[in-house]
């Protein structure tokens, strides 16, 4: 005999399952999964999710990531709009903000046009505008923002290239928009304002003490609202916040705020909500120099154009929370003063760090997805430049990423399958590794103009090498090489 089903669930509304947006950078990998594509293949949805945190001590470039993050999402959603609330007020260039854009790195036409597009997409609000006077304008700024993209739904969903779980049908989702505030732990509430110019160098501590306690509270308010605001108005928000270390008042130690956050480190001014309201939360704990080990003046990557010592910067990154993947992966950054996180150099020098992962060795560094491209250390900097060189990296640090910090049960695809002998088949397939190699990785919307890479994701690739997936963008080819 069959049950009766619930007659409630039948009008129940079912939540929608919000895809995290690709940047580029390794943080898609580290924070992100593969889920069903329209055509068969394989998306990864990772990167940005609808609140991400970004903390780390004084000058560690939170900055840089959250805003090079935010900027390269943006341009993989062409007509999306990138919004920064700068309560430091330590933005002067937009710019510097659109170079951080690591698309068409090697096409100087393409790319002069592109940062041009870019910088008409960035907005910037400081405590100078209406917008940035304090946290609470600032905030309902984003709220009118949610309420007139839903009352003009139509006008801004765009259909993409994922499944919808509950139909089966391509996934439609309002355009992004994207907002950093940076940073949450400076800014300043409404009624704070409103008190710091009521008081001055006489008024008494405890009125003090009652002012900032009275500013938590607030900012704990504020922060409640940000995921469901996000939500609803497909607003992918990223907030950053200084790292400090915790004063210990008794004869215990400290207790670790979550698993993955030293037992003596502390978010200011942020409060307990940050850790649970965050879908993902990145921690910069160190940072230091990329320098020649004989010759400090000189950076370990040198550049045919720069040779400048401090230009680059290695930081030591860990996906302390998330909603989306696996928490507690640590990576290595390489980030540019100028030209914000290096993606290709990133890759490098991670799986340089990791015993020459899919590199070879320190007297012959090369891949084995490139024909006869020497990868030395003294050349990489200019050479990840290169389309074909930087995506031949990143599915290398993929590969390994997910085969030493990912469960291998039930994925979509064989992970375990070592680099040389992806290799070997990627050499003897019948489609070109040239065009392979030309694909993009990252997801975005149909007819996203400007858009002309085919996709392809790791997965997507180990399936056309084992023969159980054949896209139709790309020719069957006698073609056996992946020269540049």
């Amino acid at each position: 005999m069959a049950l009766r089903s619930l007659s409630v669930v039948s009008e129940m509304e079912d939540a929608r399952e919000r895809p995290y947006i690709n940047t580029g950078n390794p943080i898609d990998l580290i924070n992100g999964k593969f889920i069903p594509g329209v055509n068969g293949e394989w998306i990864l949805s990772g990167g940005l999710g609808p609140c991400t945190g970004v903390i780390g001590k004084g000058n560690s470039f939170k900055s840089t990531l959250m805003n090079g993050s935010a900027v390269n999402a943006m341009a993989r959603f062409p007509e999306s709009q990138f919004f920064l609330y700068d309560s430091e007020l330590s933005v002067t260039d937009r710019n510097r903000l659109a170079r951080m854009s690591n698309l068409y790195l090697d096409e100087p036409d393409k790319r002069k046009i592109h940062l041009e597009n870019i910088v008409s997409r960035i907005k910037v609000s400081d405590p100078t505008t209406k917008e940035g006077e304090n946290l609470d304008c600032y905030i309902d700024f984003l709220k009118d923002i949610k309420e007139e993209k839903i009352a003009h739904y139509k006008d801004y969903e765009v259909e993409t290239e994922i499944v919808d779980f509950r139909t089966s049908q391509p996934y439609r989702m309002l355009l992004p928009t994207f907002s950093n505030m940076d940073s949450w732990t400076e800014a300043m509430v409404r009624q704070l304002v409103v008190k710091n110019d009521e008081f001055d160098g006489d008024t008494e501590a405890k009125d003090q003490k009652t002012m900032f306690m009275e500013e938590g509270w607030h900012k704990k308010r504020l922060m409640r609202q940000l995921p469901r605001l996000c939500a609803q108005g497909g607003i992918y928000l990223s907030i950053s916040g200084h790292l400090g270390k915790k004063i210990n008042m008794g004869n215990t130690p400290n207790t670790k705020d979550i698993p993955y956050m030293g037992q003596d480190e502390t978010v200011k001014a942020m409060g307990n909500e940050f850790y649970f309201l965050m879908s993902s939360i990145l921690k910069i704990s160190n940072t230091r120099p990329v320098l020649d080990k004989n010759d400090k003046r000189l950076s370990d990557y040198p550049s045919e154009t720069d040779t400048s010592g401090v230009e680059l910067q290695e930081l030591d990154l860990t996906l302390v929370r998330s909603k989306n993947s696996p928490s507690g992966f640590q990576t290595q950054l390489i980030s540019s003063q100028s030209f914000g996180i290096l993606n290709g150099l990133s890759y490098y020098n991670f799986l340089r760090n990791n015993k020459y992962y899919g590199l070879g060795s320190p007297n012959k560094v090369y891949s084995p997805l490139l024909e006869g491209v020497n990868l030395g250390r003294t050349k990489i900097f200019d050479q990840a430049l290169n389309y074909k060189i930087q995506r031949a990296l990143e599915l290398t640090y993929q590969l390994f990423a997910i085969q030493s910090t990912w469960s291998l049960r039930n994925q979509p695809v064989d992970f375990s399958i070592p680099i040389e002998e992806f290799a070997k088949k990627l050499s003897e397939s019948t489609y070109a590794a040239d065009d392979i190699l030309n694909s993009r990785g990252w997801w975005t919307y149909k007819g996203a103009p400007g858009i002309d890479r085919p996709f392809l994701s790791l997965p997507d690739i180990l399936n056309i090498l084992s023969g159980s997936y054949k896209p139709k963008f790309i020719a069957v080819s006698s073609s056996k090489n992946g020269k540049v």
